[in-house]
């Protein structure tokens, strides 16, 4: 139940203030109604979106429409934290649970009654037994941990963090990431990425040089993770940045790259192709993505440009200056971390493109960060894509590209 909104990248902020309305699910059932704090967040390197923080006092309501909890949040340096009191109602509207919140940080627990608390992928369920003995299950997603307590006791601190140090109960953690399963259900039309039929990536038409990455992999050991270099990597062979540090891994024996579209840094992968394109034809690109396990957030922004001579960038702007040639659809949440998602278009050549990029070359007003995880706390560090398996082929005639 913890919110915090930190931006760490560069930014500065506009904000304006709404009035209290209500914040609907893809349903259109009213979840949650309170007061928003709209800011513009420009990273250092160009990129720009919208984001709202929570202000005031707010509620929040089951899908049947019945309170299920109440609280405010505070401002403090373009955060919003989760503070004070706030009450927990059960699936009866008993006000079963109060809170004690320090600017995010649980302070208290109490339990006035039995029964369950629902919101979302939340869920505290709270028993007793003829002794007394009240018995909580906390669920957060796939993040499960119970203990044991008494009405009306007072427990302080943060209970996940008394029960890991086995102070009040014993954990029992599953995981603290959504699964694909459970992303595709938030996110529908994403699936479609992975529907697509890949090409080949080891076939002789293949215009990208080393596109599985695997041409040193005999020299690679297992579990290997080395940065890639500006020009000539003897681990990414025809691989380079064109700006910041991507990478090359090498995992149960499979050779991959990976890159920042988000965050610190803004990361170019670039490669040499085997050969220039040719004006006026019609070429398909091809690669699969998969979000970094650990990430928590995802986006609708890869891009793909082209240049007939070797390119770096200091942002996206002098990417979509060049001219993006293939942008991922902005409707489609690039959030999959177990399955590889399949990227598919066609480019249009203007003849002599020697070196593709890929990165982030969105512009700001169609880039849209979301949540792949429902219970994650609202801290975007970076977005950090794996890429591998990369085809660029010229299309026969009569031949469609998938897309």
């Amino acid at each position: 139940m913890k919110i915090l909104i930190t931006l760490l990248l560069s930014f500065f902020t506009l904000s304006i203030y709404a009035q209290k309305k209500c914040v609907n699910d893809e349903d259109g059932n009213c979840i949650a109604k309170g007061e928003s704090k709209e800011i513009k967040v420009k990273s250092s390197y160009g990129t720009a979106y919208k984001s709202s923080l929570r202000i005031g006092d707010w509620i929040f309501f089951g899908i049947e429409g019945n309170k299920v909890a109440e609280g405010k949040y505070t401002l403090k340096n373009d955060a919003s934290y989760i503070d004070g009191e706030w009450k927990y109602y059960n699936e009866d509207g008993v006000h079963f649970m109060t809170r004690i919140y320090s600017l995010g940080s649980v302070i208290s627990t109490v339990y006035l009654d039995t029964g369950c608390y629902v919101y979302l992928g939340d869920k505290i369920c709270a028993s007793s037994d003829t002794l007394g003995n009240l018995y909580v299950v906390e669920s957060k997603g796939q993040l499960k941990f119970e203990y044991k307590t008494a009405l009306k006791i007072n427990l302080n601190g943060e209970p996940s963090k008394l029960v890991a140090a086995s102070k009040i109960g014993r954990a029992a953690v599953l995981t603290e990431f959504d699964t694909d399963s459970m992303f595709s259900e938030r996110f529908p039309l994403s699936k479609s990425l992975l529907n697509i039929q890949p090409y080949s990536v080891i076939s002789t038409d293949n215009l990208i040089n080393n596109g599985n990455f695997e041409m040193a992999s005999d020299r690679i050991p297992d579990d290997f993770t080395a940065q890639i270099a500006m020009a000539k990597d003897q681990n990414a062979m025809f691989w380079g940045s064109s700006n910041e540090t991507p990478d090359i891994f090498k995992k149960k024996g499979n050779c991959y790259a990976g890159f920042r579209v988000l965050g610190v840094n803004f990361e170019v992968l670039r490669n040499k192709l085997k050969m220039p394109l040719e004006a006026d034809k019609t070429y398909c690109l091809q690669f699969k993505l998969k979000l970094k396990e650990d990430n928590s957030f995802a986006f609708n922004g890869i891009s793909v440009v082209l240049s007939n001579e070797e390119k770096l960038f200091k942002n996206s702007e002098e990417g979509r200056k060049l001219g993006v040639v293939l942008q991922s659809h902005p409707s489609l949440v690039l959030g999959y971390r177990q399955q590889w998602m399949v990227f598919s278009g066609t480019i249009e050549a203007e003849g002599g493109e020697n070196y593709i990029y890929f990165s982030n070359f969105t512009d700001a007003r169609s880039l849209k960060v979301f949540k792949a995880d429902t219970l994650a706390p609202d801290i975007i560090n970076e977005i950090y894509y794996y890429i591998d398996d990369v085809v660029l082929r010229e299309l026969g005639e009569n031949e469609n590209c998938p897309c």
